[in-house]
């Protein structure tokens, strides 16, 4: 289902996300963790939601990715890949009923598509406050989103460089495979960047699939940003913390097509992924509840090898 050309005309976000959006785990009402809230009422309040997204992981040579970066940030070591490469995390996602816990109808939940492009194991050059800790982090030189409101409050809070766009979707009826297409937000043209994907398998619990856990180990890493407004001079982090207990995966054949430089060091070209069934690299599709913190000092972050937190307000 190829969308390699944009329609010149506007969509109403909310009815493309009705119409093509992907199949969404069903919302959960659980309370489990709750004896772990933090009783510090800044660590408490957090964004929450569900996410569907489809995962990919390129091979750049380092070279390239270190143009990714900003000034005090580095790549450190890494064997996912070869060594003369870097991994690139490529995410193809839909948010649902993104919210604060507090206060809680403020913003109103949110639904929209979420497009991230992510460099892992990334440490700071300098030390950090807070702390000792100086990586690894997950740094995001952009992010594409189909929500206003999502986009400055990413901006303005965590220092995430976001920017607004529409997003076109298909699916089969059977969603076993479909389409991803980020588009310019205004006029037509050629897409941004896009994914074809064909489902593998089926779902099953994402911590029950071997070749997964090295995908989980870089989801894990604090995500680090630029402040103020994400362009520095300072460096921040927060959790993006999933609830691996509910989260469950599919593999996944694809293939991305990138069209536009976007990104320093992020070149047109058409890379085709196997399932993560067959590699640790391998594509996926990853459906889970998720909670997002809000800025600290990186210093006091994860160290290395620490246990991801558990999401605990539900």
């Amino acid at each position: 289902m190829a969308l390699d050309t944009c329609p010149n005309r506007a969509r109403p976000w909310d009815d493309v996300l009705t119409r093509t959006g992907p199949a969404a785990p069903p919302r959960r009402t659980t309370m489990r963790g709750r004896s772990s809230m933090s009783l510090n009422p800044y660590q408490a309040m957090k964004l929450v939601g569900q996410w569907s997204v489809y995962g990919v992981t390129i091979a750049l040579p380092r070279e390239d990715v270190r143009w990714m970066l900003p000034d005090g940030l580095e790549l450190g070591d890494q064997d996912l890949t070869h060594r003369d490469t870097h991994p690139v995390s490529l995410y193809f996602g839909h948010v649902r009923d993104a919210h604060m816990t507090f206060p809680r109808f403020f913003p109103p939940e949110m639904t929209y598509f979420e497009q991230v492009v992510g460099v892992p194991y990334v440490y700071a050059k300098r030390p950090l406050c807070g702390g000792r800790v100086r990586g690894p982090f997950f740094y995001m030189p952009r992010l594409f989103l189909t929500n206003l409101l999502a986009t400055i409050g990413g901006i303005l809070f965590w220092g995430f460089p976001k920017k607004l766009v529409r997003v076109l979707e298909g699916t089969n009826p059977a969603k076993t495979d479909g389409s991803y297409a980020v588009c310019p937000l205004y006029g037509g043209g050629d897409e941004i960047l896009g994914l074809q994907w064909g489902a593998t398998g089926s779902f099953e619990p994402a911590i029950a699939v071997p070749s997964f856990q090295r995908q989980l180990e870089i989801m894990t890493q604090p995500l680090v940003s630029r402040q103020p407004l994400s362009v520095g001079p300072l460096l921040a982090c927060s959790d993006f913390d999933k609830l691996w207990r509910e989260a469950e995966i599919r593999p996944l054949r694809t293939k991305t097509i990138i069209q536009e430089a976007f990104v320093p060091g992020l070149a047109p070209g058409r890379y085709s992924s196997e399932g993560i069934d067959q590699s640790p690299t391998g594509a996926f599709q990853l459906r889970a509840p998720w909670e997002l913190s809000l800025p600290y000092c990186c210093g006091k972050g994860r160290a290395p090898g620490a246990a991801p937190n558990v999401p605990s307000i539900w």
